[in-house]
């Protein structure tokens, strides 16, 4: 039985071994996308409010 559990392991820590890479760029992409996404988000929201004619009551 504990030879088996060993070899789980060993299966375990090498499939992690090389997933791991390709989670950890899956990630970063994901990371980069969602930030120029909101940066974009945040240019069209600031034209939109400088394109916004608000009349002052002064």
């Amino acid at each position: 039985m504990a030879l088996l559990q060993a070899i789980g392991l060993g299966v375990v820590i090498i499939v992690l071994r090389v997933l791991v890479p390709e989670i950890w760029n899956a990630l970063e992409h994901l990371a980069l996308s969602f930030l120029a996404t909101a940066g974009t988000l945040a240019d069209h929201l600031q034209a939109a409010v400088g394109a916004m004619n608000i009349p002052s009551a002064l």
